[in-house]
């Protein structure tokens, strides 16, 4: 899903490119992770016009503007999907498996709180059996 989102966000600023699969960040990005990605976005697109022998300068500022309201619109868009999901979603840490974020339906499920949840694993709060 994150891929489709980044792949739909990069044709919607000038259609220029598929980003590539490395580069693409999961859901569980923060604002800075967001950011990065974008700034990626945006240099690659400038390595395009480079070999097309175009000038993307003056449009940066309003890029950049563009691009950091269509951030903010985008997390709050996430978290309210995420939040309001009628089924049980977790992001974890994908090392430690620790919850890094619950939404209340899973909550309501599991009788934890969020932040009785978040910083442990599904083992630490014996949902699961190691």
């Amino acid at each position: 899903m994150a891929s489709a989102y980044c792949r739909r966000l990069a044709q919607q600023n000038h259609n220029l490119m598929t980003i590539p699969e490395n580069i693409v960040a999961p859901l569980t990005q923060t604002a800075s992770e967001h950011r990065e990605l974008l700034d990626e976005i945006q240099r690659l697109r400038n390595k395009i016009s480079d070999l097309e022998g175009g000038d993307t300068a003056a449009s940066d500022t309003a890029t950049d503007a563009e691009t950091e309201q269509t951030q903010q619109r985008s997390i709050i868009q996430n978290k309210q999907i995420f939040q309001q999901s009628p089924i049980c979603l977790t992001i974890s840490e994908v090392d430690t498996g620790e919850f890094i974020q619950v939404n209340k339906i899973w909550c309501e499920t599991f009788g934890y709180t969020e932040a009785e949840a978040i910083g442990k694993t599904s083992i630490e709060l014996k949902l699961l059996q190691p």
